[in-house]
């Protein structure tokens, strides 16, 4: 006979009960049921001394659940060939993380967020992130030209990094800024049709240190807001958004004058 009984101090929850037998007599059954309330409460006194209320979740040590969706070559080129690069970025975690795909989504769980953070970021080394004009964006400097620096994000794609966009102060030697094989986190200000990725550490230094993360999370794309013009460049207005937050709306110079005037009566209305 196999008799399970599941329960509370205050009842049963459930019961399982297999046997060969066409039935077991009914003094059988209330024994079982007297010691399982024994046996049950002895269990729930070693476990309220062990924690005796449900642990709260504080983001940091929790189990940490993730989808994620990728095109299925992007899959593909993450789990490597016979799962290779899969099991090595779970090997590298002390198998404190799994990972899985189905269907166009990779589910990943992790121990804590910390090892979610690191599974994650080689994810975005192997495959990378879609490139969006605002995102922050780490990479590795592979070339130094007289106008800028290429860069090479996540994923295996190359952006510009302009002379203009490296520092707030002027840049005699674009050697002085940065150096090949230097890993930096830049913002994406521009894409053309061709898919070339324009670059600026100059808007991802102020924006870091100047805007606090709540206002940060409160800006998203298609969002209308409201401006201040606070100086006029030649590749565009400087932008005052209020809450310390700053902004670039920038614009190609053709027909200088009838350009400014446009665009300052655009965005003041």
């Amino acid at each position: 006979m196999d008799f399970k009984i599941e329960g509370t101090r205050n009842g049963i929850t459930a019961i399982q009960l297999d046997i060969k037998p066409a039935g077991i007599p009914l003094d059988i059954v209330c024994e079982s049921l007297e010691h399982a309330y024994k046996g049950r409460l002895q269990i729930l006194e070693r476990m309220e001394q062990e924690i005796s209320a449900p642990r709260t979740r504080n983001g940091i040590n929790s189990l940490q659940l993730a989808t994620l969706k990728y095109s299925n070559d992007d899959l593909r080129h993450l789990i490597g060939p016979l799962g290779a690069s899969k099991m090595k970025i779970e090997e590298e975690t002390v198998v404190c993380a799994r990972m899985s795909v189905r269907d166009g989504e990779l589910s990943i769980i992790a121990k804590n967020k910390a090892v979610m953070e690191k599974v994650q970021e080689k994810v975005d080394l192997i495959i990378g992130r879609p490139i969006e004009i605002g995102g922050v964006y780490k990479g590795i400097v592979t070339s130094i030209k007289e106008y800028g620096a290429f860069v090479e994000l996540n994923g295996g794609k190359n952006g510009l990094l302009h002379v203009s966009e490296l520092s707030h102060e002027p840049v005699a030697k674009i050697s002085d800024v940065v150096s090949v094989g230097q890993k930096l986190s830049c913002i994406c200000i521009g894409l053309d049709l061709r898919g070339n990725i324009k670059l600026s550490l100059k808007a991802a230094t102020s924006f870091r240190s100047k805007i606090p993360k709540t206002q940060i999370r409160l800006l998203k794309l298609g969002m209308k807001v409201t401006a201040k013009i606070r100086e006029v460049r030649a590749c565009g207005l400087v932008l005052d958004l209020g809450g310390g937050i700053k902004g670039m709306y920038r614009f190609e110079v053709t027909g200088r004058t009838k350009k400014f005037s446009t665009v300052i009566e655009q965005v003041s209305t």
